[in-house]
């Protein structure tokens, strides 16, 4: 008996509600969340290896691939690291802040090279923050830019709104980095009043940045000269 009656309750409920299986797909739909995205720090910098110069003119690539950011203060270029923000579903979420985590701190490596960047271009416009690794917890602001004037702008801040058609990209910025550090960041947001957020770690790694220190410095060119037996 109970074979044959739920199967008329079911065609009974679907046909009451007008789009009823709709209705209940609705249900069971993804909710608005965040997916973000970072390659970690780089831009037009140095960048620090581990291994000799020799290995490295045996293999340049490596650099581009296993050289870890350093930050000049005194250079016009600055790490960064870019996030690209963007909304599962169409529904806009706001993006209320990032949060940059100290995962450990070292000294600055004794040994390896620190190998200039050359040929930088020009950048895409984004939302620019400055990060201080050293300050507790570590502060994210946004930049203050020079106009035209002589005085100062400070760039867009949070928050804002991303949905699935307009993504954003924030650029976090490191002007000076004192040691060798692993860092991880968090970006906060909050959808339909339920907070949120994304953790980015690179695989629970950390993304890693560092300082100049003692460090022999050489240009690019060093890396594709032939060296004598």
């Amino acid at each position: 008996m109970s074979a044959v009656v739920f199967p008329a309750i079911m065609v009974v409920v679907a046909a009451a509600i007008p789009g009823g299986w709709g209705w209940f797909s609705g249900l069971f739909a993804e909710p608005p969340s965040l997916k973000a995205y970072s390659s970690g720090p780089g831009g037009c910098v140095p960048l620090y290896s581990s291994w000799s110069l020799s290995r490295l003119q045996a293999k340049p690539d490596a650099l581009r691939t296993e050289g870890v950011p350093v930050a000049d203060p005194r250079s016009d270029q600055v790490v960064t690291a870019s996030v690209t923000l963007q909304a599962k579903t169409d529904q806009s979420i706001v993006v209320t802040g990032v949060r940059v985590d100290v995962i450990s701190v070292k000294p600055v490596p004794h040994t390896g090279q620190v190998i200039d960047a050359e040929g930088c271009g020009s950048g895409i416009d984004v939302r620019p923050f400055d990060v201080d690794l050293a300050s507790h917890p570590v502060s994210v602001k946004p930049t203050l830019t020079k106009r035209a004037d002589g005085g100062q702008k400070r760039a867009p801040g949070f928050p804002f709104k991303v949905s699935s058609k307009d993504p954003e990209q924030l650029e976090l910025m490191f002007p000076s980095v004192q040691g060798d550090v692993r860092f991880s960041m968090t970006v906060d947001w909050v959808s339909e009043g339920k907070p949120g957020s994304v953790k980015l770690d690179n695989g629970g790694a950390g993304y890693r940045v560092m300082g100049l220190g003692g460090l022999p410095r050489r240009p690019l060119s060093v890396l594709f000269k032939q060296t004598t037996p």
